[in-house]
């Protein structure tokens, strides 16, 4: 059996308000920009890369990935950022990942799809909280944030318990799910 192919959808659209309202895409860390640190992690596990940005879009076209900003403009949130980005996914699955977790595991998206089997959505545990942020999904429910975020819904959480989930235990990484939010955290 033959496995399917992912797309790896990468947020990089946030406010960065903790970080000084600077888009984190590009915010350096040892020495590369964070959406670089997210690609060269990306780019071994899957078929494709599509990034969701919602500033800076000279910088984001330049890029060799197809990228999207947000469908409807006022920083809506994650899931307007991956529910803009539908259009360019044409593979089975997607593996949503934030752009501002640099220390993800290689095998990240082999481990979610060995969890996957009959659910439509994988997310990922780190042993002490879940990370609704880094999760493998089947593309054609992306198509399911739009009625969500038309009820006036914007939780991730929220949407992720309104699906067929199963959570994957990465306690085993869990020093891997730290995410960038401050300037502080800069420091190499």
């Amino acid at each position: 059996m033959t496995e399917p192919s992912v797309t790896a959808l990468i947020l990089a659209g946030g406010m960065g308000r903790r970080m000084g309202h600077q888009d984190k895409g590009w915010v350096s860390y040892k020495g590369k920009p964070l959406i670089q640190h997210a690609i060269n992690t990306a780019l071994p596990q899957v078929q494709d890369i599509v990034i969701s940005y919602n500033q800076n879009e000279v910088r984001y076209s330049a890029l060799p990935y197809r990228c999207a900003t947000d469908l409807t403009p006022g920083f809506l949130g994650p899931l307007m950022g991956v529910l803009s980005c539908r259009k360019l996914i044409s593979t089975e699955l997607s593996f949503i990942m934030p752009c501002d977790t640099p220390g993800l595991p290689y095998d990240i998206v082999s481990r979610l799809l060995a969890s996957l089997g009959d659910h439509e959505l994988a997310v990922v545990h780190d042993g002490i909280r879940l990370q609704p942020l880094i999760f493998l999904t089947r593309t054609q429910l992306i198509d399911s944030i739009e009625f969500y975020l038309e009820a006036g819904n914007r939780t991730v959480a929220g949407w992720l318990n309104s699906m067929d989930t199963v959570v994957v235990d990465l306690s085993d990484q869990q020093s891997a799910f730290w995410n960038l939010n401050e300037i502080s955290q800069l420091q190499d």
